[in-house]
């Protein structure tokens, strides 16, 4: 049980604020940064991309200083090739990354929203939008934590 400062009643534990007066109780939980796949695939390609081309641009100058002049020589096209399209692919990924944060970041702005509604008490108006991000997110770090807000409201009956 927790004591209210403001008016000295007692409340459940799990409740955000105190349930005779308003006054929050617990702050909300700031969760971490988004967790982003895309940003970690895309420095991948991209470094995968660089070495494949350093790779054959040193074969291709090492078999071009070797030849001497007028003489043949090879050119790795392929390392070369390959290196650059790793490279392209992993700058658009970049671009994926940056719109899955901002897209995260609006998320969890509705979210702790929700959540700073729920503290003052006003729990249908925090129900509509965690039920919102559940539905309509059901795949994000964000809507699984409103799913797990509701079946947490469903169990503490805020229904």
């Amino acid at each position: 049980m927790t004591k209210c400062n403001y008016c000295g009643k007692e409340s459940d534990d799990s409740v955000p604020a105190c349930p005779s007066c308003g006054n929050v109780l617990r702050e909300p939980v700031t969760p971490a940064a988004p967790e982003n796949h895309y940003h970690s695939a895309a420095k991948q390609k991209i470094l995968r991309g660089g070495l494949w081309l350093g790779g054959g641009l040193v074969v291709t100058i090492g078999s071009f200083v070797a030849a001497g002049p007028g003489r043949t020589y090879w050119v790795a096209w392929g390392a070369i090739a390959y290196g650059i399209f790793q490279i392209v692919l992993g700058l658009k990924d970049t671009g994926k990354a940056q719109v899955e944060i901002e897209k995260e970041e609006s998320l969890e702005n509705e979210f702790q929203t929700a959540v700073l509604l729920e503290a003052r008490g006003e729990i249908q108006q925090a129900r509509t939008i965690y039920e919102h991000l559940a539905r309509d997110f059901p795949d994000t770090k964000t809507g699984r934590n409103a799913k797990n807000t509701i079946e947490s409201m469903r169990a503490n009956r805020k229904d």
